[in-house]
Order: C-alpha cells, then structure tokens, then sequence
C-alpha cells in the first residue's frame, strides 16, 4: 500500500510503498502488521510541508 495526497481531483503526492497481508476486505493497515506505515505517512507529510501546506484541521 502507500499513501496519496490529492489535489483538486489528482494524485500530487505519493508515498513509498509498505507492505500488508492480503486479507479479503479492506482494513485499515497498523504498524503491527504493516511495517513502514509510519514512517510512509512521516515522509510523505515531511515532503507536503515542505511545499507549504499547513495542517488546518483533521477529517
């Protein structure tokens, strides 16, 4: 799996890739069991605030 920043409809930011089990259904990945999660998420948001976007709020 790996994260993706959209903007206006698109995919602007992408995250390296982590590897999770193949389960039947989609569940949400936890560092537990899909090592590198974490630190995906901290450098793709490490690469999105260096373009200046700021965190405003949380969905």
């Amino acid at each position: 799996m790996r994260f993706v920043g959209v903007v206006n409809s698109r995919p602007r930011y992408v995250s390296s890739t982590f590897p999770v089990p193949r389960m039947w259904g989609t569940v949400p990945p936890q560092e537990a069991w899909a090592p590198g999660m974490t630190a995906s998420l901290a450098e793709l948001r490490r690469v999105i605030e260096n373009d200046g976007w700021q965190q405003i709020g949380r969905a």
